[in-house]
């Protein structure tokens, strides 16, 4: 939680990819590798017009599970 915001994320693989949702605030799209924290940001940024210190902080934990094991 930053900004009093809160994420319920949604992460998963298909076919193609990587994916995630973000429910509570009307969010889907595809994802790059989840420590590829740049075009991560980015999709979140262009494809749902969520504001950079909020897209950072999904990429950023997105990143942490990552790289220790818990996702993906």
């Amino acid at each position: 939680m930053r900004n009093n915001h809160h994420f319920h994320l949604i992460v998963g693989k298909h076919a193609y990819g990587n994916y995630i949702c973000i429910p509570n605030w009307d969010i889907g799209t595809e994802l790059a590798a989840l420590s590829d924290t740049f075009w991560n940001e980015e999709r979140l940024r262009n494809y749902s017009k969520m504001k950079k210190v909020d897209a950072c902080t999904v990429v950023t934990a997105l990143k942490v599970l990552a790289d220790n094991g818990c996702i993906g």
